[in-house]
């Protein structure tokens, strides 16, 4: 399945969730990305790669249980991406702490393969996270996060230096500022992010930094509009045998997400939309990915 990268804004506004819910929905996804199993099996040149269509499920959920007055146990599903966790309430703040699993990912045993088919292979990705969610302020708070995941691919026929399995280490300090703008509250976020992926090839490693920035606001007292922006940059930390030249990129994503609370009146129900774009512009062609997206959810909270 290809992982949809959504800003990661999105998953940190879930640490806030105070109402267990599940969602069922479908989309469309139109991807352009040479290591994803969506693009051609066979390829003859080292060049963009074509435009894919496909139809995908969308599945979320959170739910939470106390265990005690300060400690709460939480399940939360967000596309592929899976956590199991405790948050412990404190004096000085939210403490969260869990195990995280990366589900149904897979790339090409050999993405670099020309002139022959290339064989599909599975992705097995887990690891664990820690956050600190504090007030920053009357009208702000902020979470720092750190998450570790090991990353190992079934079969990888890649080259050496190309070898693909590895340890992910990701920083975020994410913020939220509450202000009342044209006699509505509106939610500003930001949040800055560094991920070192560092792989058996060092051709494969790399280094990323990038900031995120969107809002939250009421449209109508049933209907909330979320749009989320990410640049980043991402250099690989040795040159690729193959193309004799370090691999770097700079990459941009746009997450808008509208959604209407308790449609016809149903209690605790919800409907959204939410269409997002991805652009990671390599300095060679192959490395170039793009996507486009849009996911139709039906929710009920409980």
């Amino acid at each position: 399945m290809k992982k949809l990268l959504l800003p990661a804004i999105l998953t940190c506004t879930l640490f806030a969730s105070e109402d267990n819910f599940f969602e069922l929905g479908a989309g469309y996804i139109n991807t352009e990305d040479n290591f994803s199993t969506n693009s051609n099996k066979k390829i003859t040149s080292f060049s963009s790669s074509e435009s894919e269509n496909k139809a995908i499920p969308n599945i979320n959920t959170y739910y939470g249980k106390n265990l005690s007055e300060n400690i709460k146990a939480y399940f939360q599903l967000e596309q592929t991406d899976l956590k199991i966790g405790t948050k412990l309430n404190t004096t000085i703040g939210n403490f969260y702490f869990g195990v995280n699993s990366k589900l149904l990912e897979e790339e090409w045993e050999n993405p670099f393969l020309l002139n022959e088919d290339r064989k599909e292979t599975d992705i097995n990705e887990n690891g664990l996270f820690l956050a600190y969610e504090f007030n920053t302020s009357d009208y702000s708070s902020a979470i720092i996060k750190y998450e570790y995941s090991k990353r190992e691919y079934d079969i990888d026929k890649t080259i050496e230096d190309l070898k693909r399995n590895g340890n992910r280490n990701l920083f975020s300090l994410n913020h939220d500022l509450f202000l009342n703008i044209l006699d509505e509250e509106t939610l500003l976020l930001t949040n800055l992010i560094f991920e070192n992926y560092s792989a058996d090839g060092k051709a494969s490693s790399y280094d990323s930094l990038g900031l995120e920035l969107g809002f939250s606001r009421d449209l109508t007292s049933k209907t909330n509009l979320l749009v989320l922006t990410n640049f980043s940059n991402k250099q690989f930390d040795k040159i690729n045998p193959i193309f004799n030249e370090k691999i770097e990129s700079d990459n941009f994503k746009a997450l808008m997400k509208i959604e209407y609370n308790e449609p016809f009146d149903f209690v605790n129900t919800y409907v959204n939309f939410k269409i997002g774009h991805e652009n990671e512009n390599a300095n060679n062609n192959f490395y170039d990915k793009k996507t486009d997206f849009a996911l139709f959810g039906i929710g009920y909270k409980f």
